[in-house]
């Protein structure tokens, strides 16, 4: 391991109350990320505690850095300088000590990925579980969630509507949800508890699929196939073939029970109060909220058409966003490849590639492809700091999932310890 430098240069020596060490390295990041994705959470304020506690961990744990990851530190300190070139070329840099640039941002976000450890991921995974029960019952009572609703779903239960009937938990929206699904599923198959919870394992897997099917992101749906079919290679692991069908047997049975159960729950309730509020539409907010954008066409055609119109330098290295005239909407590329080539330019979005280059050297096709399908249909990674980002980084970069060079993964129940890596 090579010493890392950076910030713990600032605090030579800490000495810390137990308490303050204990509940640092607690799962608490697992709770925030969590957090992060729940409706009418603030974003600023979420985001801000995960970063202070996740520094804050890096530096009184005295963490290093391996040579791969030094490898991604010093290329995102590269993109950074050269972004904020083309924005001061641009004359459109502005430093806002409450509004940082992405481009610096996503460097602590990196730093911060890094400190996740097993009990996080474990404890949002109980987390998220118990988010898909709350989903099913959504899906009985005939609403998408506890806070608003679609317009055009009415109390349809006895409709199959795949997507205006979508639910969400208690999500701030149906990617959201996804994104916790998708990686949730890549949670289950590599945090393997003991022997003897194969039964646990399987209903935890059949039940995030069952709720990822009730949900119907499809890019989420899409990255989660993805990665079956490669884990499952890798590995050669039969262990997703029983959930599956457990979770398509649920889902057909859900549909089929839900005119039934539907009103008995509702019966059972009493007066409808705020369900039957929600049910007839009158707790609408933000429907946009509420869709996948489905005007893909119109937007990536508006980013391709930037990026040929400036190539070189993109939008200066500000976020790239564009008007929608069909749907009166100012949207992003949706896609985080044209994104970053429109904002930044060509040169550096091949800095960017170079940064994903990394972990295609580190041979993590199984964790890495599946997030990068979903990037091109939606704007996935490279936000600046989000909940992909976070997964993203930590997954190819870090062995919190203990994967050695070749992609497989090491079996925990018998107390494999993460491997260091170079490049």
């Amino acid at each position: 391991m090579i010493s890392s430098p950076g910030l713990r240069k600032a605090f030579p020596s800490l000495n810390l109350p137990k308490s303050i060490v204990t509940t640092l390295n607690s799962p608490i990041l697992g709770i925030v990320l969590w957090l992060s994705t729940i409706f009418m959470v603030s974003q600023i304020f979420i985001w801000s505690l995960f970063l202070f506690i996740a520094l804050s961990r890096y530096v009184v744990n005295k963490r290093t850095f391996d040579i791969r990851q030094k490898w991604g530190l010093y290329t995102l300190l590269t993109i950074a300088l050269a972004n904020l070139g083309n924005q001061l070329l641009g004359g459109t840099f502005i430093l806002q000590v409450s509004k940082p640039p992405f481009y610096i941002m996503y460097i602590f976000t990196f730093i911060a990925a890094l400190q996740l450890n097993k009990n996080d991921l474990r404890f949002f995974l109980w987390l998220v579980c118990g988010e898909c029960l709350l989903a099913i019952v959504q899906f009985l009572l005939g609403i998408n969630s506890f806070f608003f609703q679609d317009p055009n779903f009415r109390s349809m239960l006895w409709e199959i509507n795949l997507y205006s009937g979508r639910v969400i938990g208690l999500s701030d929206g149906i990617p959201s949800m996804g994104y916790k699904l998708f990686v949730g599923i890549i949670l289950i198959s590599f945090l393997k508890h003991k022997e003897n919870s194969a039964k646990q394992n399987l209903l935890g897997a059949a039940l995030l699929m069952t709720v990822l099917l009730l949900n119907f992101h499809r890019s989420s749906i899409l990255g989660t196939i993805l990665f079956l079919i490669l884990f499952s290679v890798n590995n050669k692991s039969k262990m997703w073939i029983r959930p599956t069908l457990v979770s398509l047997a649920s889902y057909v049975g859900l549909l089929l029970l839900r005119p039934l159960i539907g009103p008995w729950i509702i019966s059972q309730i009493g007066p409808l109060g705020p369900i039957e509020s929600i049910q007839h539409g009158n707790n609408v907010l933000v429907a946009h909220s509420m869709y996948s954008v489905a005007y893909r066409d119109e937007i990536f055609s508006n980013a391709t058409n930037f990026i040929k119109d400036n190539l070189l330098f993109g939008n200066h290295s500000v976020k790239y966003s564009s008007y929608i005239q069909s749907q009166e909407l100012v949207q992003h590329a949706h896609n985080s490849f044209l994104q970053i080539f429109a904002t930044s330019g060509v040169v550096i979005g091949l800095m960017y590639l170079f940064f994903i280059g990394i972990g295609f050297k580190l041979k993590r096709y199984t964790l890495l492809l599946p997030f990068l399908v979903i990037s091109m249909t939606q704007y996935g990674i490279f936000w600046g700091i989000s909940f992909l980002d976070i997964f993203f980084l930590a997954f190819v970069y870090s062995d919190v999932l203990d994967t050695n060079s070749s992609g497989r993964f090491f079996n925990s129940q018998a107390g494999a310890s993460a491997q260091t890596q170079e490049i």
